[in-house]
Protein backbone atom coordinates (compact mmCIF):
# COMPACT_ATOMS: atom_id res chain seq x y z
CA UNK A 1 0.00 0.00 0.00
CA UNK A 2 1.46 3.34 -0.91
CA UNK A 3 1.75 5.99 1.77
CA UNK A 4 -0.02 9.32 1.78
CA UNK A 5 2.00 12.48 0.98
CA UNK A 6 3.57 14.06 4.04
CA UNK A 7 4.72 17.52 2.95
CA UNK A 8 1.32 19.13 2.61
CA UNK A 9 -0.14 22.52 3.55
CA UNK A 10 -2.08 22.76 6.75
CA UNK A 11 -5.79 22.27 7.26
CA UNK A 12 -7.17 24.60 9.88
CA UNK A 13 -10.53 24.54 11.66
CA UNK A 14 -12.33 27.39 13.38
CA UNK A 15 -15.55 27.33 15.34
CA UNK A 16 -18.49 29.50 14.29
CA UNK A 17 -19.79 29.52 17.85
CA UNK A 18 -19.42 32.37 20.30
CA UNK A 19 -19.13 29.92 23.18
CA UNK A 20 -16.26 27.86 21.74
CA UNK A 21 -12.75 28.58 20.59
CA UNK A 22 -11.10 27.42 17.40
CA UNK A 23 -9.31 24.16 16.86
CA UNK A 24 -6.52 23.65 14.41
CA UNK A 25 -5.31 20.44 12.85
CA UNK A 26 -5.08 18.07 9.89
CA UNK A 27 -3.61 18.21 6.39
CA UNK A 28 -4.98 17.93 2.88
CA UNK A 29 -3.50 19.40 -0.30
CA UNK A 30 -2.20 19.09 -3.82
CA UNK A 31 1.43 19.80 -4.55
CA UNK A 32 2.61 22.99 -6.21
CA UNK A 33 4.90 25.95 -5.61
CA UNK A 34 4.23 28.23 -2.66
CA UNK A 35 6.07 31.27 -3.95
CA UNK A 36 6.87 33.10 -7.16
CA UNK A 37 7.12 36.61 -8.63
CA UNK A 38 4.31 38.69 -7.13
CA UNK A 39 3.57 42.37 -6.66
CA UNK A 40 4.13 43.62 -3.10
CA UNK A 41 1.39 44.12 -0.55
CA UNK A 42 0.15 47.68 -0.21
CA UNK A 43 1.95 49.09 2.81
CA UNK A 44 -1.02 51.34 3.58
CA UNK A 45 -3.30 48.47 4.66
CA UNK A 46 -5.56 49.61 7.51
CA UNK A 47 -4.95 48.16 10.96
CA UNK A 48 -8.47 49.09 12.13
CA UNK A 49 -11.67 47.57 10.76
CA UNK A 50 -14.75 49.56 11.81
CA UNK A 51 -17.38 47.28 10.25
CA UNK A 52 -18.83 44.12 11.79
CA UNK A 53 -18.99 43.37 15.53
CA UNK A 54 -15.32 44.29 16.11
CA UNK A 55 -12.94 47.11 15.51
CA UNK A 56 -9.80 45.03 15.11
CA UNK A 57 -6.47 46.28 16.40
CA UNK A 58 -3.17 44.57 15.61
CA UNK A 59 -0.61 44.36 18.39
CA UNK A 60 3.17 44.18 18.24
CA UNK A 61 5.01 41.09 17.06
CA UNK A 62 6.30 39.06 20.04
CA UNK A 63 9.31 36.82 19.36
CA UNK A 64 9.33 33.65 21.47
CA UNK A 65 12.99 32.59 21.86
CA UNK A 66 13.83 28.92 22.01
CA UNK A 67 14.80 27.29 25.30
CA UNK A 68 16.17 24.08 23.79
CA UNK A 69 19.38 25.40 22.20
CA UNK A 70 21.04 28.69 21.33
CA UNK A 71 20.28 28.85 17.60
CA UNK A 72 17.69 26.31 16.44
CA UNK A 73 15.32 26.32 13.52
CA UNK A 74 11.84 26.54 15.08
CA UNK A 75 8.81 24.76 13.56
CA UNK A 76 5.16 24.86 14.64
CA UNK A 77 3.80 21.31 14.92
CA UNK A 78 0.34 22.32 16.16
CA UNK A 79 -1.48 25.04 18.09
CA UNK A 80 -4.68 25.07 20.18
CA UNK A 81 -6.56 27.57 22.32
CA UNK A 82 -5.86 27.08 26.03
CA UNK A 83 -5.73 29.14 29.24
CA UNK A 84 -7.23 32.15 27.47
CA UNK A 85 -4.36 32.17 24.98
CA UNK A 86 -2.69 29.35 23.05
CA UNK A 87 -0.62 26.25 23.52
CA UNK A 88 1.89 25.94 20.68
CA UNK A 89 3.68 22.63 20.14
CA UNK A 90 7.11 23.31 18.61
CA UNK A 91 10.03 21.35 17.21
CA UNK A 92 13.46 22.99 17.47
CA UNK A 93 16.16 21.62 15.17
CA UNK A 94 19.69 22.53 16.24
CA UNK A 95 21.25 21.00 13.13
CA UNK A 96 23.84 18.30 12.74
CA UNK A 97 23.10 14.77 13.94
CA UNK A 98 21.08 15.90 16.95
CA UNK A 99 17.36 15.11 16.90
CA UNK A 100 15.02 18.11 17.09
CA UNK A 101 13.78 19.02 20.57
CA UNK A 102 10.02 19.28 21.21
CA UNK A 103 8.58 21.89 23.55
CA UNK A 104 5.20 23.34 24.45
CA UNK A 105 4.85 27.13 24.46
CA UNK A 106 2.07 28.36 26.77
CA UNK A 107 1.26 31.82 25.41
CA UNK A 108 -1.18 34.36 26.85
CA UNK A 109 -3.63 36.48 24.82
CA UNK A 110 -0.99 39.21 24.36
CA UNK A 111 1.34 36.75 22.64
CA UNK A 112 3.81 36.62 25.53
CA UNK A 113 5.06 33.40 27.10
CA UNK A 114 3.48 32.73 30.46
CA UNK A 115 5.62 32.52 33.56
CA UNK A 116 7.09 29.01 33.49
CA UNK A 117 5.25 28.71 30.20
CA UNK A 118 7.88 26.82 28.19
CA UNK A 119 7.63 23.07 28.79
CA UNK A 120 10.33 20.78 27.42
CA UNK A 121 9.52 17.23 26.38
CA UNK A 122 11.91 14.39 27.25
CA UNK A 123 15.08 13.97 25.22
CA UNK A 124 14.54 11.61 22.30
CA UNK A 125 10.88 12.56 21.85
CA UNK A 126 11.08 13.99 18.34
CA UNK A 127 8.10 13.26 16.05
CA UNK A 128 8.16 14.81 12.60
CA UNK A 129 4.38 15.22 12.80
CA UNK A 130 2.17 15.57 15.88
CA UNK A 131 -1.30 16.75 16.81
CA UNK A 132 -2.22 18.49 20.05
CA UNK A 133 -5.67 18.16 21.66
CA UNK A 134 -6.89 20.40 24.50
CA UNK A 135 -10.38 20.20 26.01
CA UNK A 136 -10.43 22.31 29.18
CA UNK A 137 -14.09 21.57 30.18
CA UNK A 138 -13.26 17.84 30.24
CA UNK A 139 -9.78 18.41 31.65
CA UNK A 140 -8.12 16.42 28.85
CA UNK A 141 -4.92 17.38 27.07
CA UNK A 142 -2.58 15.19 25.03
CA UNK A 143 -0.16 15.00 22.12
CA UNK A 144 -0.37 12.30 19.46
CA UNK A 145 2.94 11.31 17.88
CA UNK A 146 1.58 10.94 14.36
CA UNK A 147 2.65 8.32 11.82
CA UNK A 148 1.56 9.22 8.30
CA UNK A 149 3.88 7.15 6.11
CA UNK A 150 2.46 3.72 7.05
CA UNK A 151 5.88 2.10 7.31
CA UNK A 152 5.44 0.27 10.58
CA UNK A 153 6.47 3.00 13.04
CA UNK A 154 4.68 3.00 16.39
CA UNK A 155 2.08 5.63 17.29
CA UNK A 156 2.33 7.17 20.74
CA UNK A 157 0.16 9.27 23.04
CA UNK A 158 1.53 11.65 25.67
CA UNK A 159 -1.03 12.86 28.21
CA UNK A 160 -0.44 16.42 29.53
CA UNK A 161 -1.44 17.95 32.85
CA UNK A 162 -3.09 21.38 33.26
CA UNK A 163 0.31 23.12 32.96
CA UNK A 164 1.34 21.11 29.91
CA UNK A 165 3.77 18.80 31.69
CA UNK A 166 4.02 15.49 29.81
CA UNK A 167 3.45 12.04 31.28
CA UNK A 168 5.56 9.15 29.93
CA UNK A 169 4.60 8.43 26.32
CA UNK A 170 2.35 5.40 25.83
CA UNK A 171 2.66 3.24 22.70
CA UNK A 172 -0.79 2.93 21.16
CA UNK A 173 -2.21 -0.54 20.61
CA UNK A 174 -4.59 -0.91 17.69
CA UNK A 175 -7.91 -2.64 18.38
CA UNK A 176 -8.20 -6.29 17.36
CA UNK A 177 -10.96 -7.50 15.07
CA UNK A 178 -12.14 -5.79 11.92
CA UNK A 179 -9.67 -4.35 9.43
CA UNK A 180 -5.97 -4.22 10.22
CA UNK A 181 -4.98 -0.60 10.85
CA UNK A 182 -1.81 1.41 10.44
CA UNK A 183 -0.76 5.02 10.92
CA UNK A 184 -2.34 7.62 13.20
CA UNK A 185 -3.26 11.28 12.88
CA UNK A 186 -5.72 14.06 13.78
CA UNK A 187 -6.14 13.66 17.56
CA UNK A 188 -9.41 14.89 19.12
CA UNK A 189 -10.99 14.69 22.58
CA UNK A 190 -14.37 13.07 23.18
CA UNK A 191 -16.42 12.04 26.23
CA UNK A 192 -14.68 8.67 26.55
CA UNK A 193 -11.10 9.90 26.10
CA UNK A 194 -9.37 10.58 22.79
CA UNK A 195 -9.85 9.52 19.16
CA UNK A 196 -7.57 9.51 16.12
CA UNK A 197 -7.76 8.45 12.48
CA UNK A 198 -6.01 5.31 11.18
CA UNK A 199 -5.84 3.84 7.68
CA UNK A 200 -7.19 0.39 6.85
CA UNK A 201 -4.72 -2.11 5.39
CA UNK A 202 -6.88 -3.86 2.83
CA UNK A 203 -7.35 -4.12 -0.93
CA UNK A 204 -9.84 -1.27 -1.23
CA UNK A 205 -8.35 0.95 1.53
CA UNK A 206 -10.30 3.08 4.02
CA UNK A 207 -10.09 5.19 7.18
CA UNK A 208 -11.30 4.31 10.70
CA UNK A 209 -11.78 6.23 13.97
CA UNK A 210 -9.91 4.62 16.87
CA UNK A 211 -11.04 5.24 20.46
CA UNK A 212 -8.59 5.58 23.38
CA UNK A 213 -9.52 6.04 27.02
CA UNK A 214 -8.38 9.06 29.03
CA UNK A 215 -5.06 7.36 29.87
CA UNK A 216 -4.33 6.38 26.25
CA UNK A 217 -5.25 2.72 26.59
CA UNK A 218 -7.24 1.02 23.82
CA UNK A 219 -10.60 -0.43 24.92
CA UNK A 220 -12.27 -3.26 23.00
CA UNK A 221 -14.09 -1.75 20.02
CA UNK A 222 -15.13 -2.06 16.41
CA UNK A 223 -13.45 1.06 15.03
CA UNK A 224 -16.05 2.68 12.75
CA UNK A 225 -15.12 3.21 9.12
CA UNK A 226 -15.55 6.84 8.02
CA UNK A 227 -14.08 6.75 4.51
CA UNK A 228 -13.83 4.09 1.82
CA UNK A 229 -12.24 4.31 -1.60
CA UNK A 230 -9.60 3.24 -4.02
CA UNK A 231 -7.07 4.58 -4.77
CA UNK A 232 -6.31 6.35 -1.49
CA UNK A 233 -7.49 9.94 -1.28
CA UNK A 234 -6.31 12.97 0.69
CA UNK A 235 -8.33 13.39 3.87
CA UNK A 236 -8.43 15.28 7.17
CA UNK A 237 -10.91 16.03 9.93
CA UNK A 238 -12.03 19.14 11.76
CA UNK A 239 -13.28 19.19 15.36
CA UNK A 240 -16.43 21.20 16.13
CA UNK A 241 -17.72 22.76 19.40
CA UNK A 242 -20.03 19.85 20.32
CA UNK A 243 -17.08 17.43 19.83
CA UNK A 244 -18.52 16.17 16.54
CA UNK A 245 -16.22 16.49 13.55
CA UNK A 246 -16.28 17.03 9.80
CA UNK A 247 -14.28 14.63 7.66
CA UNK A 248 -13.00 16.18 4.43
CA UNK A 249 -11.64 14.33 1.43
CA UNK A 250 -10.58 15.22 -2.10
CA UNK A 251 -11.37 13.28 -5.25
CA UNK A 252 -9.73 13.86 -8.65
CA UNK A 253 -12.31 13.57 -11.43
CA UNK A 254 -10.08 14.07 -14.45
CA UNK A 255 -6.46 14.99 -15.16
CA UNK A 256 -6.99 17.13 -18.30
CA UNK A 257 -8.49 19.52 -17.51
CA UNK A 258 -7.77 18.84 -13.88
CA UNK A 259 -11.13 18.55 -12.12
CA UNK A 260 -11.53 18.05 -8.40
CA UNK A 261 -14.41 17.29 -6.08
CA UNK A 262 -14.22 18.09 -2.37
CA UNK A 263 -16.38 16.09 0.08
CA UNK A 264 -17.57 16.93 3.60
CA UNK A 265 -19.30 14.51 5.94
CA UNK A 266 -20.21 15.26 9.55
CA UNK A 267 -19.79 12.61 12.28
CA UNK A 268 -20.53 12.49 15.99
CA UNK A 269 -17.68 12.30 18.50
CA UNK A 270 -17.51 8.49 18.18
CA UNK A 271 -17.25 8.57 14.37
CA UNK A 272 -20.86 7.70 13.49
CA UNK A 273 -22.14 9.64 10.46
CA UNK A 274 -24.86 12.15 11.40
CA UNK A 275 -27.74 11.61 9.00
CA UNK A 276 -25.46 10.30 6.29
CA UNK A 277 -25.03 13.83 4.90
CA UNK A 278 -22.19 14.24 2.44
CA UNK A 279 -21.82 17.43 0.40
CA UNK A 280 -19.56 17.40 -2.67
CA UNK A 281 -18.15 20.81 -3.62
CA UNK A 282 -17.16 20.43 -7.23
CA UNK A 283 -14.60 22.64 -8.89
CA UNK A 284 -13.31 22.51 -12.47
CA UNK A 285 -9.90 23.77 -11.41
CA UNK A 286 -6.94 22.51 -9.43
CA UNK A 287 -7.33 22.67 -5.65
CA UNK A 288 -4.27 22.94 -3.43
CA UNK A 289 -5.51 23.03 0.17
CA UNK A 290 -8.93 22.79 1.75
CA UNK A 291 -9.89 24.48 5.01
CA UNK A 292 -13.13 24.21 6.97
CA UNK A 293 -14.42 26.62 9.57
CA UNK A 294 -17.62 25.80 11.37
CA UNK A 295 -19.71 25.16 14.42
CA UNK A 296 -23.00 23.67 15.50
CA UNK A 297 -25.18 25.96 13.39
CA UNK A 298 -23.08 26.76 10.34
CA UNK A 299 -19.92 25.88 8.48
CA UNK A 300 -17.68 27.74 6.08
CA UNK A 301 -15.33 26.20 3.53
CA UNK A 302 -12.20 27.95 2.29
CA UNK A 303 -9.80 26.53 -0.26
CA UNK A 304 -6.92 27.49 -2.52
CA UNK A 305 -7.76 27.30 -6.19
CA UNK A 306 -6.04 28.08 -9.51
CA UNK A 307 -7.63 28.88 -12.88
CA UNK A 308 -5.03 26.72 -14.65
CA UNK A 309 -2.09 24.52 -13.73
CA UNK A 310 0.33 27.43 -14.23
CA UNK A 311 -1.81 30.17 -12.68
CA UNK A 312 -1.25 31.57 -9.18
CA UNK A 313 -3.57 30.31 -6.46
CA UNK A 314 -6.26 32.39 -4.79
CA UNK A 315 -8.64 31.69 -1.90
CA UNK A 316 -12.29 30.75 -2.44
CA UNK A 317 -14.93 30.98 0.31
CA UNK A 318 -18.33 29.26 0.55
CA UNK A 319 -20.85 29.34 3.41
CA UNK A 320 -22.46 26.01 4.35
CA UNK A 321 -25.26 24.86 6.61
CA UNK A 322 -24.68 22.76 9.71
CA UNK A 323 -25.14 19.58 7.63
CA UNK A 324 -22.65 20.80 4.99
CA UNK A 325 -25.23 21.89 2.42
CA UNK A 326 -24.27 25.09 0.53
CA UNK A 327 -25.80 28.34 1.83
CA UNK A 328 -24.51 30.52 -0.97
CA UNK A 329 -22.28 30.70 -4.01
CA UNK A 330 -18.53 30.23 -3.89
CA UNK A 331 -16.79 33.58 -3.92
CA UNK A 332 -13.15 34.66 -4.11
CA UNK A 333 -11.62 36.11 -0.99
CA UNK A 334 -10.97 39.82 -1.43
CA UNK A 335 -7.19 40.04 -1.63
CA UNK A 336 -4.79 42.88 -0.73
CA UNK A 337 -2.23 41.45 -3.17
CA UNK A 338 -1.11 38.20 -4.74
CA UNK A 339 -1.75 35.18 -2.53
CA UNK A 340 1.21 32.92 -1.74
CA UNK A 341 -0.09 30.22 0.57
CA UNK A 342 -0.35 29.29 4.27
CA UNK A 343 -4.16 29.41 4.48
CA UNK A 344 -5.53 29.56 8.03
CA UNK A 345 -8.88 30.50 9.56
CA UNK A 346 -10.72 30.83 12.86
CA UNK A 347 -13.95 32.18 14.32
CA UNK A 348 -13.22 35.04 16.73
CA UNK A 349 -15.55 37.49 18.45
CA UNK A 350 -18.28 37.27 15.82
CA UNK A 351 -16.04 37.39 12.74
CA UNK A 352 -14.42 34.72 10.61
CA UNK A 353 -10.72 35.57 10.34
CA UNK A 354 -8.93 34.23 7.26
CA UNK A 355 -5.13 34.45 7.10
CA UNK A 356 -2.52 33.89 4.41
CA UNK A 357 0.76 35.18 3.00
CA UNK A 358 0.75 37.92 0.39
CA UNK A 359 3.33 39.90 -1.56
CA UNK A 360 6.88 39.23 -2.76
CA UNK A 361 10.27 39.44 -1.13
CA UNK A 362 9.33 39.53 2.57
CA UNK A 363 5.95 37.79 2.52
CA UNK A 364 3.57 39.56 4.87
CA UNK A 365 0.90 37.69 6.80
CA UNK A 366 -2.49 39.29 6.21
CA UNK A 367 -5.76 38.59 8.07
CA UNK A 368 -9.13 39.34 6.45
CA UNK A 369 -12.28 39.59 8.64
CA UNK A 370 -15.36 37.95 7.08
CA UNK A 371 -19.01 37.59 8.03
CA UNK A 372 -20.38 34.05 8.61
CA UNK A 373 -21.74 34.29 5.05
CA UNK A 374 -18.24 34.91 3.67
CA UNK A 375 -18.53 38.59 2.78
CA UNK A 376 -15.63 40.87 3.77
CA UNK A 377 -15.97 43.06 6.86
CA UNK A 378 -13.68 46.01 6.29
CA UNK A 379 -10.07 46.13 5.19
CA UNK A 380 -7.48 43.41 5.56
CA UNK A 381 -5.14 43.53 8.56
CA UNK A 382 -1.41 43.67 7.86
CA UNK A 383 0.43 41.55 10.43
CA UNK A 384 3.84 42.88 11.50
CA UNK A 385 7.03 40.97 10.77
CA UNK A 386 10.17 41.30 12.97
CA UNK A 387 13.04 43.35 11.50
CA UNK A 388 15.47 41.23 9.53
CA UNK A 389 13.02 38.46 8.64
CA UNK A 390 13.36 37.50 4.97
CA UNK A 391 10.45 35.05 4.68
CA UNK A 392 7.44 33.92 6.70
CA UNK A 393 5.85 30.46 6.79
CA UNK A 394 3.42 28.25 8.75
CA UNK A 395 0.79 30.83 9.67
CA UNK A 396 -1.70 29.67 12.34
CA UNK A 397 -4.70 31.42 13.90
CA UNK A 398 -6.05 30.72 17.39
CA UNK A 399 -9.11 32.45 18.88
CA UNK A 400 -8.82 34.02 22.34
CA UNK A 401 -11.42 35.65 24.63
CA UNK A 402 -10.11 39.10 23.61
CA UNK A 403 -9.73 38.33 19.89
CA UNK A 404 -7.14 36.05 18.32
CA UNK A 405 -3.46 35.21 18.06
CA UNK A 406 -1.56 35.00 14.77
CA UNK A 407 1.33 32.55 15.03
CA UNK A 408 4.05 32.02 12.45
CA UNK A 409 7.70 31.18 11.94
CA UNK A 410 10.24 33.07 9.86
CA UNK A 411 13.10 32.21 7.52
CA UNK A 412 12.57 28.55 6.57
CA UNK A 413 15.83 26.60 6.55
CA UNK A 414 17.76 29.28 8.50
CA UNK A 415 19.56 28.79 11.84
CA UNK A 416 18.26 30.45 13.91
CA UNK A 417 14.83 31.53 12.79
CA UNK A 418 12.02 32.97 14.92
CA UNK A 419 8.64 31.90 16.30
CA UNK A 420 6.35 34.93 16.41
CA UNK A 421 2.99 35.64 18.08
CA UNK A 422 0.89 38.70 17.17
CA UNK A 423 -2.28 39.53 19.15
CA UNK A 424 -5.45 40.74 17.45
CA UNK A 425 -7.83 42.57 19.79
CA UNK A 426 -11.56 43.03 19.22
CA UNK A 427 -12.68 46.49 20.37
CA UNK A 428 -16.46 46.82 20.33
Amino acid sequence: MRSMPHTLPTLVAAMLSSACSATIGGTMADGGPDVGPRRPVDSALSLDVPTGPCRWRVGAAVVLPAITSSAPHRTILDARPAEGGAWVLTSDDAGGDRQPDVALERVDASGNRREDGAVRFPSGYSPSSASLAVDEPLGRRAVLEEVRELRGASCGLTVLDARGNPSPARVIAFPTGGFSLSGCRDLLVNGAGFTFLAEQIRALWGVSVVQLDADGQTPAQLAPSVLDGFPEVLFARVGLPDRSFVLTSKETLGPLPRRTRLHLRRHDERGVALGGVQTPLETLRAVRAFTVTGGVDALMALWEEADASTAPYHVVVRALGADGSPRGEARPLASPGDYQGSLAATWASGDVLAAGLFGSGVLRPVVTPLSPEGSPRGDALAIPVPPGATRVERVRLVATPSGALVLYTTDPGSYPNRLVAVPLTCER
